[in-house]
């Protein structure tokens, strides 16, 4: 119970621009800028972790081994007036399977986990891809990230989409 968690954004350090500031200026620019950003990331997700908030892993754990809450909420998604639906299916417990109950929506298929221990090959998007398409037609499906990449570190990010579009590229010539 009152489990802590992080919403929103997070200052910049004071290294990085003005603190306190809302629309301070950086204090670098170009590939310092970028490097500069990541380290502040970084430092982040460090002391998030050595405070102890590591509440949306405890709550994806606590899902066990299929990820079955989309299951209540994606026929009504089905039948309201948004056109696409995302769904984390990259290093996931989601059942592919659910994805059947969007029969009238396209569907970002998450085929690049949101992690930096890994760089997915472009075949594993692939078949993360091909996975997704006993569910959906390929007209229907993007293949995109699961989420977004900011805690990443650049260069693993963009193996990341480096691979997401290999991937894809993959099923597109063999179809």
């Amino acid at each position: 119970m009152l489990e802590s968690t992080i919403a929103g954004s997070l200052p910049k350090p004071d290294w990085l621009a003005e603190p306190e500031k809302l629309w301070a200026p950086w204090r670098f620019q170009g590939e310092a800028l970028t490097q500069a950003q990541e380290r502040a990331a970084a430092e982040w997700i460090k002391h998030q972790e050595d405070a102890g908030i590591d509440e949306n892993l405890r709550w994806k754990d606590a899902l066990g081994s299929e990820w079955r809450q989309y299951e209540e909420i994606f026929p009504a998604l089905d039948a309201c007036r948004i056109d696409q639906v995302s769904l984390e299916c990259a290093g996931s417990q989601v059942p592919l399977s659910l994805m059947g109950l969007l029969k009238h929506k396209d569907v970002l298929v998450g085929s690049v986990a949101v992690t930096a221990d890994k760089v997915e090959t472009p075949e594993e998007v692939a078949a993360t891809i091909r996975s997704a398409m006993q569910y959906v037609d390929a007209e229907r499906l993007y293949p995109c990230t699961n989420c977004g990449m900011v805690p990443i570190p650049y260069e693993i990010a963009l193996g990341k989409i480096k691979s997401l579009a290999a991937g894809a590229s993959l099923v597109r010539d063999s179809l």
